[in-house]
C-alpha cells in the first residue's frame, strides 16, 4: 500500500507495518511533507488493532541524509522554529507500539534524530550515524543533542 509518494507502507509479516522513506533521489531527506506523511501514517497505525509494531527504513541504500537543506534555505528562520514539524515529531515519539529503525547506509542529522525516536535501532555493519549540523552553524533542531545523551550516554555522545 502506498500512503503517499513520500511514504510507502507495506506489511512484510502479520502485525508488522513497514514505512519506507521514499525520496531516494534526495537521499531520503526529511522534508516537512515527508515528516507530515510519516506522522500521519504512524497516527493511523496507532488506531489499528492489526499493527503490533512498525519498522522504518529508507529507500535505496541510505536511511536518511537528514533535513532537506534546500527546503530549509527557502524557508529561512521559520525552518528552525516550526511548530507543525515539532508536533509531527512528537506523534512519532509518543507512538505506543514498538518502532524499529532498520538503518542501512547513513543516518545523518534529522535522519539520526528520527532513528533515535524509535525504540530499537538495527543497523547494517557499514552504517554511519552523525549530527553534521554544526557544519551549517546550527544545533540539531529536533532534540538530537538531548536524545543522543539519553540513548548512548554522555561519554559516547561527547566523542
Amino acid at each position: 500500500m502506498i500512503v503517499s509518494d513520500l511514504i510507502i507502507e507495506t506489511t512484510p509479516r502479520p502485525g508488522v507495518t513497514q514505512f519506507t522513506l521514499n525520496r531516494p533521489d534526495k537521499r531520503n531527506a526529511l522534508s516537512n511533507a515527508l515528516i507530515a506523511a510519516l506522522a500521519e501514517a504512524i497516527d493511523r497505525a496507532r488506531g489499528s488493532d492489526v499493527v503490533r509494531c512498525c519498522v522504518l527504513v529508507g529507500a535505496g541504500n541510505v536511511f536518511s541524509a537528514g533535513a532537506d537543506i534546500s527546503e530549509m534555505e527557502a524557508q529561512g528562520i521559520e525552518a528552525i522554529d516550526n511548530s507543525t514539524r515539532r508536533r509531527d515529531w512528537e506523534t512519532i515519539e509518543k507512538f505506543p507500539k514498538p518502532i524499529i529503525a532498520a538503518v542501512e547506509g547513513f543516518a545523518f542529522g534529522g535522519g539520526h534524530e528520527l532513528a533515535m525516536l524509535t525504540d530499537f535501532v538495527v543497523a547494517a555493519e557499514d552504517s554511519r550515524f552523525g549530527q553534521p549540523e554544526i557544519n551549517l552553524g546550527i544545533l540539531p533542531g529536533d532534540g538530537g543533542t538531548q536524545r543522543l545523551t539519553r540513548v548512548i550516554g554522555k561519554g559516547l555522545a561527547m566523542r
